[in-house]
């Protein structure tokens, strides 16, 4: 039997921070103190963040402007 692979993709802290254009450390310190509560996946000694709870993150926090 073929293992099923589900491409669902996760973003590493290094990728998120990219992406929100912040230093990597201002996300593992909102992770650790709680003040970022975006669900994370920790595989051994990696983080991982899936994309699906990046965008409802950004979504749940967006401000101002028209839909």
């Amino acid at each position: 039997m073929t293992p099923v692979q589900i491409n669902i993709p996760h973003l590493t802290t290094e990728e998120l921070a990219a992406r929100w254009q912040v230093h990597a450390g201002t996300i593992r310190t909102g992770r650790s103190n709680n003040t970022l509560p975006l669900p994370f996946i920790r595989i051994g000694g990696s983080i991982r963040y899936r994309i699906e709870d990046v965008i409802e993150y950004e979504k749940m926090h967006r401000e101002g402007g028209a839909v």
